[in-house]
Order: structure tokens, then sequence, then C-alpha cells
């Protein structure tokens, strides 16, 4: 069993909604100012408890979830590489792990009614699906996107999606999740796990399925936002 050590840290809070961990500085990212975004939307929150701006993208509304990419990713994205929905149907933004450049968007899915990335973009890290961003939507559809910004569609659920992970391939510890993409769906109380192949299985968790985690050594799904 690993040991733990929590350093506790006082700090103001934001307003915040989305979180992740920046690798690049060692720090803690944000998305803040719900729900206007004003004056800025995402911020770095230090070991010390300081915080200071990540960009200057403002004016996202509503609940701005996030996801960053980690050291070692294997389909090329930067350590600190970072993604959000910008609001417009199908469209994904990409942030440098700097904060100065920023592609708006960067993907815009084909067709219409993709639907928004709310609360539902994650950086593979189990290799299953390429280490390539993942996202779900608020339409019920499941992208993988690769380092270049091609989407490739995996499934359509048809309603509304919050919240996504990768599982890895080891069902002796996950299960019938074992190798799945995991998504909420808040409005019907249900976990749904989805396949490569654009099956999916659906999961009553007795919940409002909105936020998802994993936590080693075990999988810890989390509902509700930060905030």
């Amino acid at each position: 069993t690993p040991t733990l050590t929590l350093v506790p840290i006082s700090t103001a809070f934001n307003s915040p909604i989305g979180i992740d961990f920046h690798e690049p500085t060692a720090s803690v990212v944000m998305s803040v100012n719900y729900s206007s975004g004003i004056p800025h939307n995402f911020e770095r929150v230090l070991l010390d408890g300081s915080h200071v701006q990540f960009s200057t993208f403002s004016g996202l509304t509503n609940e701005v979830k996030i996801a960053t990419a980690r050291p070692g990713n294997r389909a090329g994205f930067a350590s600190g590489t970072f993604f959000v929905g910008n609001g417009v149907d199908g469209q994904v933004v990409r942030i440098s792990p700097d904060g100065a450049t920023i592609d708006n968007p960067w993907v815009d899915l084909p067709g219409d009614g993709n639907g928004l990335m709310r609360g539902s973009l994650y950086v593979d890290q189990t290799g299953l699906y390429g280490d390539e961003l993942v996202v779900a939507t608020t339409t019920g559809q499941v992208w993988r996107i690769d380092v270049n910004g091609a989407p490739t569609q995996i499934a359509d659920l048809g309603v509304h999606l919050e919240g996504v992970i990768t599982v890895p391939d080891a069902p002796a510890r996950y299960g019938p999740l074992a190798g799945r993409i995991l998504s909420g769906a808040e409005n019907e109380g249900f976990l749904h796990a989805i396949a490569g192949d654009g099956t999916w299985d659906s999961y009553d968790f007795g919940a409002q399925v909105e936020g998802l985690d994993r936590r080693m050594p075990f999988a810890h799904l989390s509902a509700g936002h930060f905030g």
C-alpha cells in the first residue's frame, strides 16, 4: 500500500468548476469565474496556494470542464497540452502547455448536431484508445481525436453525456468496466460503459453521474462537479 503524504494549503477559490493536474508546472489548473468566465476562464493554483492566470481565454459560460495531457503521451501530445469545449456545437479548443497559444477551434467535428463538450474531455492513459483525446457530448456522441486533430467516432448513445474516463483492460481489477470508456448520463442516473467497437452497457449507478475520475489502485467514481 503506497504511503500518501498530504500537504495542506490555504487558498481562496474563484468559483471553480473543472480541475486537472498540470504536469509541466506541478500545479493544479482550474476553470474559474463560473458562470461568466470574466475576467478569465483558467488559472493555476501553486503549491503555496497562490493563483496565476493560465491563459487569456475568457467568456466561456456554464460548466467548463477541462483535460490535460500527461508526460509520455504515446499519441504525441506534449505534457500539459490543455483541451476544453468552447460552447459551440462540436468544437474543441487546444491551448499550449504554457497557456500562450490558443487554437480556437482546434477541432470542429464533422456534421451538425454533435453537441457540446460541456463535461466530457479526457486524454487516454491506457493506450487502448491510442492515448488520444476522448470526448463525449451533450447529444451522446463519443469520439477519439488524434494529435493532428483528426476525429474518429466511436459511438452515439443519443443521450446527454457528461464526464468521461478510460479504464485499463484489467478485468480482475475493474470487472466488466475493464477496457471501456466510462461516461455519465446525469439526467438518467446511468453510468455507460462504452467499448471500442461502439457497443455499450448501462448501469444504474444510483446517482446523477456528472464527474468521473480514476485513482490507483482502485477506480473512484464521483458524482457532481468540483465547486
